[in-house]
């Protein structure tokens, strides 16, 4: 098997499902299931974040691809799909007198958590 074919391997699947979690939220927010998407960003955690690096490091199997790759899915689980959800939640919540005055609102908490964990990523 050649070195690129062999770069994907169990540990990858468990990214994989963490990375899942956030594709199936989003979906979820575009539905307008902020609930289930909430549940569905947390299984993929649950069920693949806190695996991968456990099953890289007793199978040998740690690579920098598997480290890009985690570091990828961990944004998309933990800071896109997260901000979908409270945008979504927010933009119903009917909190200021004027619609335009909600989304404005519901952007900017997305926004704010989007470049906060953002910047938090970056630095580590």
């Amino acid at each position: 098997m050649d070195r690129k074919a062999s770069m994907f391997g169990v540990k990858d699947l468990f990214t994989t499902i963490n990375l899942m979690g956030g594709v199936v939220g989003m979906c979820l927010c575009i539905d307008g299931q902020p609930y289930y998407a909430s549940i569905s960003v947390l299984l993929g955690y649950l069920l693949g974040d806190t695996m991968d690096g456990w099953v890289a490091r007793k199978l040998g199997t740690a690579n920098e691809f598997g480290a890009e790759f985690d570091t990828i899915s961990d944004h998309m689980s933990h800071v896109i799909a997260p901000a979908a959800i409270v945008y979504t939640v927010y933009i119903d919540q009917r909190l200021l007198p004027e619609p335009w005055m909600n989304q404005v609102l519901s952007i900017a908490l997305a926004g704010s958590l989007v470049l906060t964990v953002s910047v938090r990523h970056a630095r580590n």
